[in-house]
């Protein structure tokens, strides 16, 4: 579970001395590690910093990984490797960033870390709205808060009805 939600979290570079280039992400959707696991296998240094490889050309970053051997790297896998290290959002600040993937601002909300919580736990098909507690039909009725203190604990299946007082030992004896 804490994997999932770290993985809502990037990197967004900027001076890149304090960002891991194979064992952070902030290239694309995941580690690089895991993106090129041959490439990985082959890099001279496995904790090199985004900024060990990255050096400021005439008009654009370059990238200049050192691998261990090149033979063994075939072009396909260095060309795609390459394109993705230049589709990478480099930022414009002097500080490296971390930034929250379900804000378009990129800040972490309590809200959409919640909604992201419920769409882990319930990864069933269903849409969102059949997945989650029906707070609008019991908050946010006409009645009074006891019944719908009492509707939401029976949703739950918290109410000690016969069947739940079983499951728990306890058996009741009735007079007809």
């Amino acid at each position: 579970m804490l994997e999932k939600i770290l993985s809502l979290f990037f990197l967004e570079v900027g001076d890149s001395s304090t960002i891991s280039f194979w064992h952070n992400r902030w290239c694309g959707e995941g580690l690089l590690k895991e993106l090129s696991p041959g490439l990985y296998a082959l890099a001279m240094d496995r904790n090199a910093l985004v900024a060990d490889y990255r050096e400021q050309g005439a008009c654009c970053p370059v990238w200049a990984p050192f691998f261990v051997q090149d033979r063994f790297i075939d072009d396909d896998t260095l060309l795609r490797f390459f394109n993705k290290l230049n589709e990478a959002n480099l930022g414009d600040s002097t500080t490296d960033k971390v930034r929250w993937d379900l804000s378009t601002k990129g800040c972490f909300t309590v809200r959409f870390f919640y909604l992201k919580l419920l769409d882990l736990n319930y990864s069933s098909s269903k849409t969102l709205c059949e997945r989650s507690f029906p707070c609008k039909l019991i908050w946010r009725s006409l009645a009074p808060i006891k019944v719908s203190f009492f509707v939401r604990e029976a949703s739950h299946g918290k109410i000690l009805t016969c069947d739940n007082l079983q499951k728990k030992g306890i058996t009741f004896f009735f007079d007809k």
